[in-house]
């Protein structure tokens, strides 16, 4: 593993700094031109911010090298929360999954299936998405 990606997981995993970087004046600001906010409906407000200005955005839910298949779910719930949300509201948006917050370092197998169930469920929803904004002839 590089030495620097070591560090800053290492550092993401200090309870007391994560709890400082995400909560401190100076750690909110030092970060709110990278992420969003904390809250799924903070990344949301963002998203739909970013489309009003003619782009579209990259969702990603914080975390990576979970360490039971319980985290990894979790993680994975969140995504399939995003993909119904921004479904309903019709943002232009995407995910980013990192196979690491799937399991990947658990077991390739079982991140392969989580990543496979989010993919399946983005496709439907781009499906649903396309019949929806289908217009008529």
């Amino acid at each position: 593993m590089p030495i620097l990606r070591s560090a800053f997981i290492s550092l993401s995993r200090n309870r007391p700094l994560r709890r400082f970087c995400e909560n401190s004046r100076i750690g909110v600001r030092l970060s709110s031109r990278f992420i969003a906010g904390m809250e799924v409906e903070d990344a949301l407000r963002v998203a739909e911010s970013v489309n009003r200005q003619g782009m579209t955005a990259t969702l990603d839910s914080l975390g990576e090298s979970v360490t039971t298949e319980a985290e990894a779910h979790r993680a994975a719930d969140v995504y399939h929360r995003l993909l119904d949300l921004l479904a309903e509201r019709k943002l232009k948006a995407n995910i980013s999954v990192k196979l690491t917050q799937m399991g990947l370092e658990l077991s390739p197998t079982f991140a392969e299936t989580i990543a496979w169930n989010l993919a399946q469920h983005a496709n439907r929803q781009a499906i649903l998405s396309a019949l929806t904004w289908k217009t008529p002839t």
